[in-house]
């Protein structure tokens, strides 16, 4: 069984790029939404079965969306808040928008219509049954010669 699980998330890159640029310039660039840059994320074995735990903290249940498509796992969330308080004049505002997006190949003997998703306390975990794969079978070679026929 081979390990075929995505975890490059090309918007880190961007992300740090932002950081960098807001460093060198001293200030930070205009906008409130921010990317959450891969959040922890263990992936395991138990009891036969294939394992995601994703911590998505200050995330609701409602802004959460698991999709599995094709032999991919896709985990999206976005968080909004939309209360501001008076008397508050924000001069930056990275709580207001929250968004995590991150996608998996899930490995070839995980049963995608067996999945249960699960979110408490911050924590989405996903479970997948396995199933056997066949094992590969082994080829006798024969040899490359033709047998001469006996002539009558």
């Amino acid at each position: 069984m081979a390990n075929s699980l995505i975890t490059w998330d090309p918007f880190r890159e961007l992300d740090e790029m932002t950081d960098r640029m807001n460093r060198l310039m001293g200030r930070s660039l205009e906008g409130t939404s921010q990317w959450l840059a891969a959040p922890a994320t263990d992936i395991y074995e138990e009891d036969g079965k294939l394992v995601i735990e994703t911590a998505l903290p200050n995330f609701k249940d409602d802004e959460v969306e698991v999709q599995v498509d094709n032999g991919r796992l896709e985990i999206r969330a976005e968080h909004k808040e939309d209360h501001e308080k008076k008397g508050r004049r924000y001069l930056r505002r990275e709580s207001a928008q929250t968004t995590y997006y991150r996608q998996f190949a899930l490995p070839q003997d995980v049963e995608a219509d067996t999945a249960d998703a699960r979110f408490e306390n911050g924590v989405l975990c996903i479970t997948f049954d396995r199933k056997e794969l066949p094992q590969p079978k082994r080829l006798q070679l024969k040899s490359g010669k033709k047998e001469e026929k006996a002539e009558k």
